[in-house]
């Protein structure tokens, strides 16, 4: 998906940019929306110890599983964004899509846990606008990573992948 952002696939430098622009704008909106709603559903628990327990301990499951010291499995969808959409809709409609659908993290593949735990803690506090804000910079961290411009950079953080998940564990 990351190729559909370069030039040759945007049709030009100016419309690259515009594409990315428009992709990180919506994963941006499309996250503070799924953090708002996350939020907004904590707040209507009533504030007990057992909820934010619960959370807590999903918490730290996924972190003793990105350490590699738990093999739990996450919910898992193994499908990508629709690469028709590039070659069917316009540039502004399949740029947005594709932010909607990876910005929101229900559309696509979560290889790590993080953001499974992220939605636990944005629950528990329970404030809709602490968990837009949150997961707000999901939906930024979604753009960079699109943004990135060099496929050997992307290639490297690849391969540091196995150094990376201890990192992310913390």
């Amino acid at each position: 998906m990351v190729e559909t952002f370069t030039p040759a696939g945007c049709g030009g430098r100016h419309r690259q940019r515009f594409a990315l622009t428009i992709f990180t704008v919506a994963s941006i909106l499309a996250a503070a929306t799924v953090g708002a709603a996350v939020g907004w559903v904590g707040s209507m628990v009533p504030a007990s110890g057992w909820f934010i327990g619960v959370a807590g301990c999903v918490v730290a499951i996924a972190a003793l599983r990105e350490a590699g010291v738990v093999r739990v499995p996450i919910p898992d969808l193994r499908r990508q964004v629709p690469e028709h959409w590039r070659r069917t809709l316009p540039l502004p409609a399949w740029a947005s899509g594709y932010g909607v659908i990876l910005g929101s993290g229900f559309g696509t593949y979560q290889p790590v846990a993080t953001f499974w735990a992220t939605l636990c803690a944005v629950a528990a506090v329970g404030r809709p606008m602490a968990g837009a804000l949150c997961m707000a910079l999901f939906g930024l961290a979604r753009g960079i990573m699109v943004a990135i411009p060099s496929t050997r950079l992307l290639h490297r953080l690849m391969d540091a992948h196995r150094a990376v998940r201890p990192v992310n564990a913390v």
